[in-house]
């Protein structure tokens, strides 16, 4: 896996939240629960990402978190820079210390190529991409084999739920 546990929680959590109206907050109990993330560990990465403001938090009965921003507006690199930092893109592929230009390792110059395409991908797909290709392919979000059903408002731009 090339991303970290963390990042990927974080990501299938926001793409969850995406699927979902605006003005609409979720517990991160019922997140974790519906996407079998640990709940302390959600609480964690939720608490990242409201710090970079990705994320909204409200406190008490009606609280809950939804996103901070547009789906639209939300990339899988912002989300993996909240969580993980640019660490993940300057690492080895192989873990070596000091893996570069002048002291590569056998195979930095294939996984730099495939870097630089990652990097791209995840600069140009936000979540209502994800959402929308969710609803269309029928895809799913968990390790369970149905597609998780998303509450939509009839508004919503994101485009309509699953049947």
């Amino acid at each position: 896996m090339i991303l970290s546990k963390g990042s990927v929680h974080g990501i299938r959590a926001m793409i969850y939240l995406a699927g979902f109206p605006a003005d609409q907050w979720l517990s991160t109990r019922d997140i974790a629960r519906q996407l079998g993330i640990p709940l302390f560990y959600l609480g964690k990465i939720a608490q990242r990402l409201v710090r970079t403001g990705l994320l909204t938090a409200s406190r008490g009965v009606q609280g809950g978190v939804r996103l901070g921003r547009p789906p639209t507006a939300i990339t899988l690199m912002h989300l993996i820079m909240a969580i993980d930092g640019d660490d993940i893109f300057g690492q080895c592929v192989l873990g070596l210390a000091g893996c570069g230009h002048f002291r590569p390792c056998p195979v930095h110059d294939q996984w730099m190529e495939i870097r630089e395409q990652l990097v791209e991908m995840f600069r140009r797909t936000t979540l209502a991409d994800l959402v929308a290709k969710i609803r269309r392919d029928g895809l799913r979000l968990t390790d369970a084999d149905e597609t998780v059903a998303f509450i939509v408002a009839p508004d919503d731009p994101v485009g309509p739920s699953l049947p």
